[in-house]
Formats: structure tokens, sequence, C-alpha cells
């Protein structure tokens, strides 16, 4: 039986089982990193070895430019990735970041194909306040308004 089963509905809310609860206010969960899998896209881990395949994503310069404008500004620390060497700077920022407890980055995988579509993190994880934000999403052009990031 899942634990997920006991849940019950209470005034229109639905309340989790007790034991979804004791694994959610378990704060070392807050920064576990799953792979998680829906019917069109994979999130795994962003990894270094997701570097060739990041700056495929990108695409041409001209894509690159207008995809990476809405991730930093103008002169700013994330430069559009020219270079495999680039896309590892990238990558080990984001890695950093998930160290500091900052961010946790993923890769975006096409289930289908298993290509590299973009990246996504959940950032400034707070087990206190139960909250997490969703950012640092990007797709590469040729999958924009696929629904991939519905």
């Amino acid at each position: 039986m899942r634990a997920w089963s006991r849940d019950r509905e209470i005034g229109g809310w639905l309340v989790p089982s007790a034991a979804i609860m004791r694994a959610v206010n378990d704060d070392g969960l807050w920064y576990a990193m799953p792979v998680l899998q829906g019917e069109r896209i994979r999130l795994e881990p962003l990894a270094i070895e997701h570097a060739e395949a990041y700056l495929a994503a990108v695409g041409t310069p001209e894509e690159a430019a207008e995809i990476f404008r809405w991730q930093s500004p103008a002169g700013g620390a994330l430069a559009v990735p020219a270079t495999v060497d680039d896309a590892r700077g990238h990558i080990m920022s984001a890695l950093a970041a998930r160290a500091r407890g900052e961010r946790l980055p993923y890769a975006q995988i096409e289930v289908a194909t298993g290509r590299f579509v973009g990246t996504t993190s959940f950032a400034g994880p707070d087990p206190v306040l139960r909250t997490v934000t969703i950012g640092y999403t990007w797709l590469g052009r040729e999958f924009w308004g696929s629904g991939y990031n519905a």
C-alpha cells in the first residue's frame, strides 16, 4: 500500500498521510534530487557530463543570445555559452550553488529521444517555511512552444 493512499480530504483540502508528512518534515529531503519523470520530460540532476548536450541545445549564436538574455542581465555573470568550456562553466556555477544549498539544478531531457532540451532549478529551498522557487529555466529555441515547460 502506498503511503499517499491514506490521504484524506478535510474541508475540501487533501491532507497527506502521516508518512508523507514525516518525509516532508525531514530537512535533508529538501535537498535530495531524485530523477523526476513525466510522459514527455525527465528531470535529472544536472552534471558536468551534460556540457556537450547543453551547448547543442543552446543552438546557434543568435538562438543562444535570445535564450540567455533572460538568464542574466547584460554583462552579468552568465554569459552566452559559445564553447563546451562555457557550458561547463554554466554547469559548474549551478553545481556550486547546489553545494551551498541555494539551488537544485536539473537537466530537462526529452523522454522520447533522450535529448537534452534545457534546464530548470528548484531555488532557495527553505525547509522551515516549506517553500521552493522554480527558476533558472531555459529551453533550446527548437523546443519553444512544445509544451515542455507548461
